[in-house]
């Protein structure tokens, strides 16, 4: 990955980036596909002197992720997150501020596209498994684990997956009231001890040659407490909620954002954050211009993400000082986040009104939801039935990648046949959870 800026114009594309990243084989590759290369920094003169010609043809200028801009011969069009500096240098021209046509572009997967994130959701999801069972292992037989160590060790376990190339970012490992953080990553001299009482969550993905992922589960590894349910299971419903849409061309992700809130409004929650993200391939886990906060029309071969969480402790975070993560003052806050990745699809209705026109999405990531912390009263039949059908097939599509750990393989075997929810408890407050 490196940064830079792509003009191209009717009949050639100039590349402005650092030559010392450049390979031969790279080099050798753009010569081909007709893509001249030239330094990073050279674009400011090109701009001053009108290089391309002015009034000749159209041309377009991409910083890596989103600065982007075009000229149609003498009317120059730059995106809003251009930098200030580029906008300087084009004060000249009369520009219009719109979206960038290659970020909407890019953001529409193929078929090989889509077939290669498949592949690495379950090569991701099997790192995730093996993870999880690990975690719940070492903490049954007493080790303390932090935080810290355990981002560490599901990065290891990525880190043998095929086509591995890094993390797509910065791990997030929290536990109890960290967890209440939507963007808290530890270091290895602050990280708490993962609590056995508390909702731990881990927010993470893998970079692959052939996709990006990003997934989030909240996990439980001893006995939960009602709020704690209750706050899951909501997060759960909207999860559902918006996995399950269907929904006719032409509809943002904006106009869908109120299927993940719609469970969590009944009881007065919400959360602060957006309900999910567009994610590249092999490129940016965050890519535009698709989101559910955006009013970006969705389309087939995009992919995006679906996260709806629960903050207890989020206006309180916004008014105190943020290292204070373990005040006194915030006895059993905590945080839920349940995150899965989803492609556009087209679906088949029953009566296709307008025609072929309907859409809904394709789950990519296979990391098991806990049941154990699911209130199954408040679901309805048809979201039982989800829970049940999602982690049975997890356990379908995992199997093959876990037959070199016994103990993945068992664990994932125990969630995707175990009921919802926890074991009432009996005379004298006892309960036993039988795992």
């Amino acid at each position: 990955m490196f940064q830079s800026y792509l003009m191209i114009t009717l009949d050639k594309a100039t590349l402005f980036m650092d030559s010392a990243k450049l390979t031969d084989d790279v080099e050798d590759y753009l010569k081909a596909v007709g893509v001249d290369t030239r330094e990073y920094n050279d674009l400011w003169s090109y701009l001053r002197k009108r290089e391309w010609g002015e009034g000749k043809v159209s041309f377009l200028f991409h910083f890596l992720v989103s600065h982007v801009l075009t000229a149609w011969f003498s009317k120059v069009i730059i995106v809003p997150e251009t930098s200030y500096a580029i906008a300087l240098m084009l004060t000249h021209f009369r520009y219009s501020v719109m979206p960038s046509f290659v970020s909407s572009m890019k953001a529409v997967k193929n078929d090989t596209e889509v077939d290669g994130m498949r592949r690495a959701y379950l090569r991701d999801g099997a790192s995730f498994v093996k993870f999880l069972a690990w975690l719940e292992d070492k903490l049954a037989r007493g080790y303390e684990i932090t935080e810290y160590e355990a981002a560490f060790r599901l990065t290891e376990y990525r880190r043998t997956n095929k086509h591995f190339m890094g993390l797509a970012y910065e791990n997030i490992s929290a536990s109890g009231p960290n967890a209440a953080l939507p963007h808290y990553s530890p270091t290895k001299s602050t990280a708490a001890m993962i609590e056995r009482d508390a909702p731990y969550l881990n927010d993470s993905g893998g970079q692959y040659k052939d996709g990006t992922c990003d997934t989030t589960r909240t996990w439980i590894f001893g006995r939960p407490t009602p709020e704690h349910c209750e706050a899951y299971t909501r997060v759960l419903q909207g999860h559902i909620a918006i996995d399950s849409a269907i929904f006719p061309e032409g509809t943002s992700g904006q106009q869908l954002d109120v299927l993940a809130r719609k469970a969590l409004w009944q009881d007065g929650m919400d959360y602060g954050h957006g309900t999910g993200h567009g994610v590249g391939s092999f490129l940016n886990v965050h890519e535009g211009p698709h989101s559910f906060s955006s009013n970006a029309t969705l389309v087939p071969g995009h992919v995006i993400t679906n996260e709806p969480g629960f903050c207890e402790c989020f206006l309180v975070w916004r008014t105190e000082v943020i290292t204070n993560f373990h005040s006194p003052d915030l006895p059993g806050k905590f945080g839920v986040r349940i995150e899965s990745a989803l492609a556009v699809r087209r679906v088949k209705t029953k009566h296709e009104f307008n025609g072929e026109c309907w859409l809904g999405f394709e789950r990519l990531t296979c990391v098991p939801i806990q049941a154990k912390m699911i209130k199954d009263g408040m679901l309805t039949k048809d979201e039982k039935q989800w829970v049940k059908d999602h982690n049975r097939r997890c356990l379908e599509k995992l199997e093959s990648y876990l037959r070199d750990d016994k103990r993945a393989l068992a664990w994932l075997k125990r969630e995707a046949g175990r009921n919802l929810g926890i074991s009432p408890t009996g005379p004298g407050g006892i309960s036993i959870d039988w795992d």
